[in-house]
């Protein structure tokens, strides 16, 4: 299984590759805390699916995918350039 940290090392890595600016979505995306204490959550009370509102580039979407390949995630935002 993949840790948390690695999870979120993985979307900020890809979306770098893909042209953002890293120090960008570091900045601006969940923190590692943050999405440990998600994914504690979220494996605590085992859930099917998950809606994601506001998944703004996606690094918590990420971060909950990888975490949790068996949940299904449906994310919705608003029209973000990326």
């Amino acid at each position: 299984m993949i840790t948390v940290k690695e999870a979120r090392e993985k979307a900020l890595s890809f979306l770098s590759e893909e042209g953002l600016e890293r120090e960008f979505i570091e900045n601006m995306s969940i923190k590692l805390d943050d999405a440990e204490k998600l994914i504690n959550i979220s494996c605590h009370k085992q859930p099917q699916k998950i809606l994601e509102i506001g998944t703004f580039v996606g690094v918590s979407t990420a971060v909950l995918g990888l975490c949790l390949p068996e949940t299904e995630i449906v994310c919705i935002d608003a029209d973000f350039p990326v």
